[in-house]
């Protein structure tokens, strides 16, 4: 099963925010009942998770063939690593930066 995180303090903002909308609806108890989730959210054990680093590779064309540009030096988004190895086929360039370590698949 793949594990799925949330940011709390996003997580507690939005339950405050549903338990005032249904105070002022006047249900006090199913507000009061949120308000008592988000101390339990807040006091929950942190897992040990890392956040992922995401960019994409961006190509500099020194040449062209057939009337096209060719990309054949390649840039890290986050970083600026330089892969200069004459590799012209964007599909064949590495999924992540060997610099920095960011995951490339162009989020970035």
């Amino acid at each position: 099963m793949n594990k799925e995180y949330v940011e709390r303090e996003a997580l507690i903002k939005d339950m405050r925010e549903y338990a005032d909308r249904k105070a002022a609806c006047g249900q006090i108890e199913l507000a009061n009942g949120i308000l008592k989730g988000v101390e339990r959210v807040k006091n929950f054990p942190l897992s040990n998770v890392a956040e992922v680093k995401t960019g994409h590779w961006i190509g500099e064309g020194d040449g062209y063939a057939d009337g096209e540009i060719v990309y054949d030096v390649w840039y890290c988004s986050e970083c600026n690593y330089c892969i200069d190895d004459g590799t012209d086929d964007p599909e064949k360039l590495p999924r992540y930066c060997q610099d920095c370590g960011a995951r490339m698949d162009g989020a970035g």
